[in-house]
C-alpha cells in the first residue's frame, strides 16, 4: 500500500479570511455612506463591491 498524504486545505482558510475582510471593509464603507449620503441603496451595492475589492487585494498581499 502507498503511503498517502492529506491536501492541505490552505486554500479554505484564505477564502474565509478574505470573505470576512470584504464583508467587514463594506459594512463599513456603507455605514460611513449612508451617515453621509442618506441613500442607502446605492451605497450597499458600492461599498458591497469595493469591500470585495479591498478584500482580494488584502488576501493576495498576504499570501
Amino acid at each position: 500500500m502507498k503511503n498517502v498524504t492529506p491536501l492541505k486545505s490552505d486554500s479554505s482558510s484564505g477564502e474565509s479570511l478574505f470573505s470576512a475582510w470584504g464583508c467587514f471593509i463594506g459594512i463599513l464603507l456603507g455605514l460611513v455612506a449612508t451617515l453621509v449620503i442618506g441613500r442607502w441603496y446605492s451605497n450597499a451595492i458600492a461599498a458591497g463591491i469595493t469591500g470585495y475589492i479591498i478584500g482580494a487585494l488584502i488576501d493576495r498581499s498576504r499570501r
